[in-house]
């Protein structure tokens, strides 16, 4: 495993493959137990992992601004397109240094805000063989209309939503719709020709991530 940082971004990196990469947006940096675990995951499906962390979580995720969520929280800033053409543009192709350049088989992977960018970012010209998106933020103002008229390049991608059981239960309404959004962000993509699948697995928001990231990885790779 190797760490370092990058446009201010902190990185770390398992694996040796030099074909396929996937791309993992987290809030904060793993534990070491959590990195060693990615490591073993790497050489199981012979695939790179790049963690991701250290963004302005509210800010560089999201597509356009919103209100926060509770009245004291701050807004959400709506930066996602300016994160991503900073990710294709040079921390993606660093990262990517001495890989294959052609037939480079790419994935992505986010949490919550950034499951949310994840699928956003599919269909804002990222180019990915696949994305999961683990308890994405699909209840965000608007997104499943945006969704609807932008969702026209997924064809033959896979997509892979997995949600806690119980997040549907949060005593937030906009959280509350979490579910149901999801359910609808499934139907799109597979009605635009995705391999769009949806899992509910056990737990809240808030749950452990490391059993739904082992769920990722399988969905994406097995």
């Amino acid at each position: 495993m190797i760490t370092e940082r990058f446009h201010g971004l902190a990185l770390a990196l398992a694996g040796d493959s030099r074909s396929s990469i996937c791309y993992l947006l987290m809030p904060a940096e793993l534990p070491d137990a959590e990195l060693q675990a990615l490591d073993t995951v790497a050489h199981r499906f012979s695939v790179r992992i790049a963690v991701i962390s250290g963004m302005d979580w509210n800010k560089d995720l999201t597509p356009w601004t919103a209100k926060g969520i509770r009245k004291k929280d701050s807004d959400f800033g709506g930066g996602a397109r300016i994160f991503l053409d900073e990710l294709k543009e040079e921390v993606f192709p660093y990262i990517e240094s001495g890989m294959s350049a052609n037939g480079l088989h790419r994935y992505l992977i986010g949490v919550s805000l950034s499951g949310l960018f994840a699928v956003w970012g599919l269909c804002s010209g990222l180019e990915m063989d696949g994305v999961c998106s683990i308890s994405g933020s699909f209840w965000y103002d608007g997104f499943c209309e945006w969704l609807a008229q932008n969702s026209t390049c997924v064809s033959g991608k896979r997509v892979c939503l997995l949600l806690g059981d119980r997040e549907k239960a949060a005593r937030d309404a906009r959280l509350a719709s979490v579910e149901s959004c999801t359910r609808a962000v499934c139907d799109t993509l597979a009605s635009a020709g995705a391999d769009c699948s949806f899992e509910l697995v056990p737990g809240t928001h808030f749950s452990d991530i490391a059993p739904r990231l082992e769920r990722a990885f399988e969905l994406l790779f097995e």
